[in-house]
């Protein structure tokens, strides 16, 4: 008794302290950002006895450079959560339920792509755009953002797609119905589950994404995630500033990952157990 006594309050400790490492930076961006210069600077930092201030956040109210990132970064994590859902559920119907021509060479593309490293296809990716005319664009970081993300999101809804029984997909063949009919009517509203998972991790990592668009643009499609960059200079950080804008950044997704949290664990959940 003594003794699960003690390893309940042990429990709770770790938990609490887990709970804290993970919420401590949070609060601290969040309160850095209504400092004032000088009180942003302080060491050791000033936690809770410092004077609110919302200048920071009005500043960025009224710049319009932030608001310009700001559109760029929700268009940007929008068509691109757009393109990869509708790129990566036929993709891995094909993968899952089809054996054709090439099958193991896209295998293999998309295998290769989720475990290169970024960076080293940016490299000739960024001469590729500077040669076509496409550097500084939205499109141009909806279509490589896409491609990036696109083996991760095919292969938690191949996951998907074993689970769903292919009983039912040869019922339907057998009444008669054609393949699209069958991935339209059965397997699209069974695989929903996974699709809003797959929707879910495209949104926040594009939204979050800093090395594509710190590459491949400049001025007219810069995202919040390169904005905020301005704020450090050789001589000087602008803590409060900084913090501003990176809790505008952070705030939209932790408040949709919220709301979407019963999509995130009963997806995955779905997802990893076949019927």
């Amino acid at each position: 008794m003594k003794s699960s006594l003690i390893s309940k309050v042990f429990g709770y400790i770790l938990l609490i302290s887990i709970s804290i490492v993970i919420i401590f930076p949070v609060f601290y961006t969040l309160s850095t950002a209504l400092k004032t210069n000088a009180d942003s600077q302080t060491f050791p930092p000033k936690l809770f006895n410092f004077d609110v201030t919302s200048e920071n956040l009005r500043y960025l109210a009224t710049n319009e450079d932030f608001y310009a990132a700001v559109r760029v970064s929700f268009l940007v994590a929008i068509f691109t959560t757009l393109l990869v859902v509708f790129a990566a559920t036929p993709l891995a119907y094909s993968l899952s339920r089809m054996n054709y021509p090439g099958k193991k060479l896209i295998v293999l593309l998309v295998t290769l792509i989720q475990v290169t490293p970024a960076i080293v296809l940016l490299v000739p990716l960024f001469a590729l755009v500077t040669k076509f005319g496409l550097y500084d664009k939205i499109i141009t970081q909806v279509l490589i953002l896409s491609a990036l993300i696109l083996p991760f999101a095919t292969w938690i809804l191949v996951a998907f797609v074993k689970s769903i029984p292919y009983e039912l997909e040869e019922a339907a063949f057998v009444d008669g119905a054609s393949r699209l009919q069958v991935i339209w009517h059965i397997i699209r509203p069974l695989l929903a589950p996974g699709i809003m998972t797959v929707a879910i991790f495209t949104l926040i990592g594009a939204w979050n994404e800093f090395l594509v668009p710190v590459i491949m643009s400049e001025s007219n499609a810069k995202p919040v995630t390169v904005l905020i960059t301005i704020f450090i200079t050789e001589k000087n950080i602008d803590y409060g500033l900084l913090a501003a804008a990176c809790s505008f950044l952070f705030l939209p997704v932790l408040l949709f990952t919220i709301f979407a949290k019963r999509f995130i664990v009963g997806g995955l959940l779905a997802g990893s157990v076949k019927g």
